[in-house]
């Protein structure tokens, strides 16, 4: 029996007709895969339990909105269920891996929403935002002239505008650190380097400039991950040495001559761009440099070296750096490891770095330590050692004050050469009106800002009132 018969029109064209009972076969088959996968989508979300946190993504998953009369009018609701929904659906991950191999392995895309694929391995293309880069600037420009008029006795103002020339005080530095995707050659918008450089002109006008995208490549930087490795910023140093007056260390922070260039491979680890790209990538190695025997910590291995199990109490008592953090919950300095080795197995292995963000810590040499208090130990008060005016270039008695961001955490021991005392604030976790709680500012130290895009694109968490 034919399936199918002849029919014309009535210009007597030719077209074929299905019959009925095979329509309607075709629109039950549709019916049921429609429900079969959208049914079976369904049961699968409500007997998987989405996990709180995307280990990957390194973020919280949105959770399921409440539903009110006030969110459903205004369509909150269903602006966080679509969030939600997007977080939450089974097989969520093996589906994000392979609509990001389809866009680049088989469309060929230069980039997965701003993400990309280089030869110095993942990364992300920032704009630089104008308006919000002059905002961070001036919230900079404030604090700066507070430190160069009163060397901190005036960072309890809250209200008009400072004006005016920077005064004769400390000298103060400050130095972008360039996105690795300039180093990517990809020509995708993104981080403009002459831009920035324009901003930091107009903007700080009296502070002096230190140039690091010219002496960076892209082999700097992890593959994985935004941040630069600590063993790859010889000519970082070399930098900021030539601007902040001081000779470049034999072997980078530590100037032990016959250890010059050793490093040392603390492990393995996948960065942020592993969970954002959702691609297979080899792991990068998180290589540092080590502590010598004779730059040992009281309490704590640093670089797997001696430890407090293993050290006598004269060694105790005769430590070369000694590590201080500020502890939020009591206010008070506490001492604390300069490699932090239990953050590598945790869920951001860059925190290896001075335990990753942290509002202050202080990096003090053994010949700073003993004539001073660390910065606020067991009073709270600052610290009331300061640099001695006859210090040279060498590093001898210098102290550096860094106000920085994360790239700020593997960068600051490099410095513990040049400088005794190098002590780093992060105005993420800070205010700066509580800074002279904690925190002296001698008049013959050095103050660097340094900071990245991801920082100065977003003013607002800056605590600088």
């Amino acid at each position: 029996m034919a399936l199918e018969k002849e029919n014309t029109n009535h210009a007597g064209e030719r077209f074929d007709c299905v019959k009925p009972n095979n329509a309607r076969l075709h629109a039950i088959v549709v019916i049921a895969v429609f429900v079969i996968v959208v049914g079976g989508f369904f049961v699968l979300n409500r007997v998987v339990i989405p996990p709180e946190i995307s280990e990957s993504e390194r973020r919280p998953l949105a959770k399921l909105p409440e539903l009110t009369a006030d969110t459903f009018v205004s369509s909150e609701y269903m602006a966080d269920f679509e969030t939600w929904a997007a977080d939450s659906f089974a097989f969520r991950e093996p589906l994000r891996t392979l609509r990001a191999e389809t866009v680049f392995r088989v469309f060929l895309q230069s980039d997965k929403s701003g993400l990309y694929l280089g030869d110095s391995g993942a990364g992300k293309f920032d704009k630089i935002r104008e308006d919000a880069w002059r905002r961070s600037c001036g919230k900079i420009r404030i604090l700066a002239e507070r430190l160069a008029a009163g060397n901190g006795a005036g960072l309890r103002e809250t209200s008009g505008e400072i004006s005016g020339e920077l005064q004769n005080g400390p000298n103060i530095y400050a130095a972008i650190v360039p996105d690795k995707s300039i180093y990517a050659g990809k020509w995708m918008p993104g981080f403009e380097e002459d831009l920035a450089r324009d901003i930091f002109a107009e903007e700080l006008p009296k502070l002096t400039q230190i140039d690091l995208a010219a002496v960076l490549t892209g082999a700097d930087f992890y593959h994985t991950d935004l941040h630069w490795s600590q063993t790859q910023l010889t000519g970082v140093m070399d930098a900021f040495a030539a601007g902040m007056n001081f000779t470049p260390p034999d072997r980078m922070g530590f100037t032990v001559p016959e250890c010059a260039g050793t490093t040392q491979e603390a492990g393995q680890f996948f960065g942020v761009y592993v969970g954002q790209l959702a691609m297979p990538m080899p792991p990068d190695d998180l290589t540092y440099v080590p502590v010598p025997d004779n730059f040992t910590n009281s309490s704590n291995p640093i670089g797997g070296v001696l430890s407090s199990q293993t050290e006598t109490p004269e060694a105790q008592s005769e430590i070369s750096v000694r590590v201080m953090y500020l502890d939020p919950s009591s206010g008070e300095m506490e001492e604390g490891p300069l490699y932090d080795f239990p953050a590598l197995s945790g869920g951001d292995p860059y925190n290896f770095f001075l335990k990753g963000p942290q509002p202050l810590i202080v990096l003090e040499a053994a010949d700073a330590a003993a004539g001073s208090v660390a910065a606020g130990e067991s009073t709270g008060a600052a610290s009331e050692a300061s640099a001695s005016p006859d210090s040279d270039a060498s590093g001898s008695g210098r102290e550096l004050i860094l106000f920085r961001d994360s790239f700020g955490s593997s960068l600051a021991p490099l410095f513990l050469g040049p400088y005794s005392k190098v002590t780093l604030i992060d105005l993420r976790y800070i205010d700066s009106r509580v800074l002279d709680q904690y925190v002296s500012f001698p008049p013959t130290a050095d103050i660097l800002f340094l900071y990245s895009s991801q920082v100065l694109n977003n003013p607002d968490i800056l605590l600088i009132k």
